[in-house]
């Protein structure tokens, strides 16, 4: 105890200055930003940023398999069982037998989901808008390229 009292005092510990230089940290606290915010603005709907890929998908490529829907929006298949039956339990999603193969299952919107795309939509922009404010618009794009070109580099072939 005595040589915990003795020791001479250091700076606080602070993981801004810690890993400054690290860009995993960086991007880390922003998801944590970014998904918390995302939550603030759906949680009247109950639904996170997964579950909106899921319907944005679903409704521009209708009759999706539930293994395609996954590779399209980068989330394994078994991650990805347990929102397609929340968003079913919702009334937001049928799942089908395919005609020919019978173990696949096809993905179509309800009307329901349909009706509610363009509030998700518009709800999408104004979190986005509210996280991004310092940046310009210049600045956003660029972040979204930089962001994209990071995680298609790193993607398997």
């Amino acid at each position: 105890m005595a040589d915990r009292l003795n020791r001479p005092k250091t700076a606080r510990f602070s993981p801004e200055r810690e890993f400054e230089d690290h860009v995993g940290f960086h991007l880390g606290r922003a998801h944590a930003v970014m998904n918390a915010s995302f939550l603030d603005a759906f949680a009247d709907l109950g639904l996170n940023p997964r579950a909106y890929r899921v319907l944005v998908t679903v409704a521009r490529e209708e009759g999706l398999h539930a293994s395609r829907l996954g590779d399209l929006i980068g989330v394994k298949r078994t991650n990805l069982v347990p929102v397609l039956t929340a968003l079913e339990a919702e009334g937001l999603l049928l799942r089908h037998p395919d005609g020919q193969d019978g173990r696949i299952q096809r993905l179509e919107p309800t009307a329901k989901a349909r009706a509610l795309l363009p509030t998700l939509r518009s709800r999408v922009e104004q979190h986005e808008d509210r996280v991004l404010h310092a940046l310009s618009a210049a600045e956003r794009e660029a972040l979204r390229d930089m962001l994209r070109r990071i995680w298609t580099a790193a993607a398997p072939d």
